[in-house]
């Protein structure tokens, strides 16, 4: 397979391929969550040179990040750029937003400065 064309990101010095692969559809954000080819998924993009992961707290209502980090644990450092949204949490659904097929959990920001840098 031949190599996937890079860009630069400004002027980081960090160059990422022209595709990346995000963790929201991945981590059952659109469909059942099924955590072996969320997996498999990450290991084939990286393996054809998708070096740009993206994920956050709100891809899949929190099962993203668990995926991507069990991935990249394995992998070395210095072959991928991981992007990811500030500010974004998730927080305990109040008893009146939960039902059968509502999530326990919701997200919200806070993007206080206290909290992004401790």
């Amino acid at each position: 397979m031949s190599k996937l064309e890079k860009r630069r990101i400004g002027n980081t010095g960090l160059d990422v391929a022209v595709g990346g692969q995000g963790g929201a559809g991945l981590a059952g954000m659109y469909t059942t969550f099924d955590p072996d080819a969320a997996e498999g998924a990450k290991r084939a993009a990286l393996g054809v040179e998708v070096n740009s992961l993206v994920t956050a707290p709100g891809h899949g209502f929190g099962s993203s990040e668990p995926v991507v980090g069990s991935v990249l644990s394995t992998v070395d450092r210095d072959s991928f750029v991981l992007s990811t949204k500030v500010g974004r949490l998730l927080v305990d659904a109040p008893e009146r937003e939960r039902g059968p097929t509502t999530p326990l959990l919701r997200p919200t920001s806070d993007v206080r400065a206290p909290r992004l840098l401790a």
